[in-house]
């Protein structure tokens, strides 16, 4: 009965490799046999996997394919623990007195510290605002004071943010989603946004991502109506809408450890 392919055993690595190199250096399996003082079959019958060669054939075998007795077994080639380099400064060391030895454990404490510190990623810190940028009621002015920290891989138009909001609803899209986490700059008393811009306002208690235009607020979404308010109206621009800060943008856990303890964050 026919074997299934499954059920044949695998070649062994010494077997293959033979074979392999053997065919990748244009050499007949008669020119290996004769290198080697062996018969053809003998070199047939280990690429075959019938046989393997005896451990006192590698030697030769590895000479006469030009590979090392770990690629012949198809085995990873041993990596040496320390270069002779480090094997010097490890003598040094042994030779000092102890006093010395924790001046040199000292200063390599210190220099790790740094090259940390220096591999640390750049990050940018942005007060997060729970008020939700919205097209309707929403938890409002109230908690505009109470902030916690988002961290984010640089890049310029983060520099320029002075603070997160998330967008609530679809009043923007296609312009900006619900959940969007945007980025606003905020305007000094007195400046003024440009009509087309994208601002943060704040209308009493409830807040709103909209285009500025000088009949209105508008939203991009068609089916909200424009938002007009009459000279009375307690109107706040929290500012300027910069962009969308994507959830790639975010720095993880570890990256804002290592930011932290570089001391990259500190003031």
């Amino acid at each position: 009965m026919k074997k299934h392919p499954s059920d044949v055993p695998a070649l062994p690595p010494v077997c293959a490799n033979i074979r392999q190199r053997r065919l990748a250096l244009g050499m007949e399996q008669k020119e290996l046999a004769a290198r080697l003082g062996v018969h053809k079959n003998t070199v047939s019958s280990w690429e075959t996997g019938r046989t393997r060669p005896d451990v006192t054939q590698l030697p030769a075998l590895c000479k006469a394919l030009g590979l090392s007795p770990y690629a012949l077994l198809g085995m990873a080639e041993p990596q040496p623990s320390r270069t002779p380099g480090e094997e010097r400064l490890l003598d040094r060391y042994r030779a000092l007195a102890e006093p010395y030895r924790a001046h040199v454990d000292a200063m390599v404490t210190s220099l790790l510290q740094a090259a940390e510190a220096e591999a640390a990623p750049a990050l940018v810190a942005l007060p997060f605002r729970p008020m939700r940028l919205a097209a309707g009621a929403d938890a409002g002015l109230r908690d505009i004071t109470e902030t916690e920290t988002l961290y984010f891989r640089d890049a310029p138009l983060l520099r320029r943010a002075d603070g997160v909001y998330k967008v609530n609803g679809d009043s923007m899209e296609p312009t900006y989603h619900d959940g969007d986490l945007v980025l606003v700059e905020h305007i000094p008393d007195g400046a003024a946004l440009h009509a087309g811009e994208i601002g943060a306002f704040a209308v009493g208690n409830e807040s709103y991502i909209k285009e500025y235009r000088s009949d209105g607020l508008h939203s991009h979404n068609g089916k909200y109506p424009v938002m007009r308010f009459d000279d009375d109206a307690a109107v706040y621009l929290i500012g300027r809408v910069l962009g969308v800060a994507g959830p790639e943008q975010l720095a993880s856990p570890e990256e804002v450890r290592r930011w932290l303890d570089g001391g990259k964050g500190k003031a």
